[in-house]
């Protein structure tokens, strides 16, 4: 028989989709419409089933501690780390005195991934533009030093060690089907 302690580990959801709203949330909604489209496996009543803030969250619920729930409760944490996600985490445009929900869920993941609870696969989001696709490339920005509110470690050691786990970089029309 599981324990109590088992059972509050039991995973909920296979993916949680992490993203900053206001550079990311069209192509998150677009990315989890297509993982939620495919079985599990080879079983055909078994879809997978992701966390999107948008779809979980309540209203008159405790916002934070509801998406810190759901990311705790899925097994793949995948964050969409996009120049404009990133861009108030840069050292001239941060401000360590207000919570950050991206910085917070990225250093849940990684303590999560360090307890063995987690897997982290990031999606490095390039841009589109009049010239055409261009990849990620904010590896060598200058992020900010000093932790959020209500978080332990900065955003320059936390991107630090989420730029070490292997992910993909990702095309955001690829995504949406745009020719």
């Amino acid at each position: 028989m599981a324990s109590s302690a088992d059972l509050n580990d039991l995973k909920q959801y296979h993916v949680f989709i992490s993203y900053r709203v206001n550079s990311d949330a069209a192509l998150a909604e677009k990315i989890c419409d297509k993982i939620q489209q495919h079985n599990v496996g080879n079983d055909l009543n078994c879809r997978f089933l992701c966390f999107l803030d948008k779809q979980n969250l309540r209203v008159g619920e405790p916002w934070k501690e509801c998406f810190l729930k759901g990311l705790t409760h899925s097994c793949l944490f995948m964050p969409l780390l996009s120049r404009g996600s990133l861009d108030r985490l840069v050292y001239r445009n941060y401000n360590s005195e207000y919570e950050d929900n991206l910085l917070l869920e990225l250093e849940t993941a990684l303590k999560l991934k360090s307890e063995g609870k987690c897997v982290i696969y990031p999606l490095f989001v390039g841009e589109v533009g009049p010239g055409g696709y261009s990849r990620f490339n904010e590896w060598g920005k200058e992020f900010g030093d000093k932790p959020c509110k209500g978080g332990t470690r900065s955003p320059k050691d936390v991107l630090q060690e989420v730029f070490e786990v292997q992910g993909s970089f990702c095309n955001p029309d690829e995504i949406a089907g745009t020719p």
